[in-house]
This record gives C-alpha cells, structure tokens and sequence, in this order.
C-alpha cells in the first residue's frame, strides 16, 4: 500500500551526561530498572491492523509496533515483552507502571503530553474512511449527518468534527468493533490512519466483504510517538538514540517498507557528535 504522509524523526546521539538522570524531582532511572529485569515491557495494539494485530490462527502479535518493541529491546540488551492495550486505556498502563513504555499507535498531543512524556515522534500518518463498496458515499461530503465509527480514547474521537461537523460518533472498545458496526451497518464509515484503514479493507476482504477507502491522501496528518513515564528521561533518551540507531543503519526504514509500502518519507536524525 503507499503512503503520501511524511514521515519526520528527530533526535541525537545522546551524550553519557543525558543518559544520567533527570535531576530533583525525576522519577526512578527507568532505563536501569529495564537493564536490571532483562526486559522492556511495552504496551501495545493487538487488534490494530498494521500497527499490531494477532493474526488469525497465531497467539503472539505482529505489526509494525511489535517490530520496532522488538529490534529495541534487543539494541538495549533485554527480552522484549508485550502487553495489550487499548486506546482507552493505555496511557493509564503506564502511568500506573503496567507497562515500560507505549507503542501504541498514539499520536503525540499536547493534552497527553501533560500526563506522560514522548519519544521524538517515529511516524506520521493521515487519515483515512472506510466505506462498503455498495454504499452511496464517495466523499466525504457524502457522509454528513451518518454516523462514523471509531475507537474509544483514540484521536480520531476528537477529529471527526474537523472533518464532518454533522456527523454523529460512535465510538467503541474494540478496533474489530469498528468492523462489526460496519458490516452492522450501525455505522456508515470507520474513520482511522490510512494505513489501518486499508489493513481493515484487507481483512474484510479476505471474508468477502468489498469496502472502499475516501478521503483525500493529506487528510490530517499526525505525529506518532513512543510514551514513556513523565520524568523518565534516562529510558526515554535511550529509546531516542536506538530508534536514530535503527535509521542509520537501514532497519528503521526496512520495517516501513514491510508493513507501510512505498511509504514516500524524511527521517532526519540530528548529527552524532
């Protein structure tokens, strides 16, 4: 599938002196209770299409998240674990210590960002609706005053106004609930990231459920981050310079490819030294 969001990274390679510690008031040195348990907890999507799903008939999930969990806690030395989250939910797995960090399809706002803090953003992504082929809508004009399906606690909750001021939100746990309400036809469209929306086509596919994609390519693009504890300086540096890591060596925009396609992005990173 391709992709005409940009994708825009910053960071450095961090010096021993920021890898130290945060100061009066930080938090615990997240990055060492990391190296001393030997694994990076990481909350993340298992129902999210692209981003980290369990596909059928596998127990473990797989996405472009879960490889990026992965190929960090390998650079850092330690055992990867992932624990299911939702989008209403997740922030608050961290915050109570659930979870190390988040990679979890979450865009960076300035709203969370006053309850945890964030990694240079890894991705960005517009949006996308998905429709059933044999409906009438074909803009998203088309849709105003229906009803638009989405996942509770996510961004695209707060969004769909900006995009169609008469359409009603349901919003629902489950990102498969977005389907079902779909197929239900108790919504007329999801509204997600593109990439998830097209993940979503796929799978529909597969059970003989033909559906169409609107909404133009630069549909409201959005930053995604990895979320650490607020104050969590020395883990959250850490992931920042493996992550500028994995673009200089080609793995970062290996993963792209793999789950995003001909993804048409700009990952800066800031000089070494």
């Amino acid at each position: 599938m391709s992709l005409s969001a940009v994708l825009v990274f910053g960071g450095s390679a961090l010096s021993g002196c920021a890898l130290s510690g945060g100061g009066p008031g930080s938090q615990a040195d997240g990055l060492q209770q990391v190296l001393d348990s030997g694994v990076l907890v990481a909350g993340t999507k298992y129902d999210a299409v692209v981003w980290g799903s369990v596909p059928q008939g596998k127990s473990e999930p797989e996405g472009f998240d879960i490889d990026v969990v992965h190929e960090l806690a390998r650079r850092l030395g330690v055992r990867a674990e992932t624990k299911p989250v939702t989008s209403a939910n997740r922030i608050a797995n961290l915050t109570t210590s659930k979870v190390d960090i988040l990679a979890a399809s979450m865009v960076h706002t300035r709203e969370r960002d006053k309850a945890i803090d964030f990694t240079v953003d890894y991705f960005e992504e517009s949006m996308k609706l998905l429709v059933l082929d044999k409906s009438p809508y074909q803009r998203i004009e088309d849709l105003e005053g229906k009803k638009i399906v989405v996942a509770q606690g996510s961004i695209q909750e707060t969004l769909v106004p900006r995009i169609c001021s008469t359409c009603q939100v349901l919003s629902v746990s489950k990102w498969t609930d977005t389907m079902q309400s779909l197929l239900a036809r108790q919504a007329d469209a999801i509204f997600a990231t593109r990439g998830t929306v097209e993940g979503s086509q796929e799978a529909l596919a597969k059970s003989g459920t033909v559906t169409r994609v609107i909404g133009p390519d630069d549909l409201l693009p959005l930053p995604y981050s990895i979320g650490v504890r607020q104050g969590d300086s020395t883990l959250r540096d850490a992931i920042n310079r493996e992550l500028m890591a994995m673009q200089d060596d080609g793995t970062y925009a290996r993963f792209v490819r793999k789950w995003w396609g001909d993804h048409d992005f700009a990952l800066a990173t800031w000089p070494e030294k």
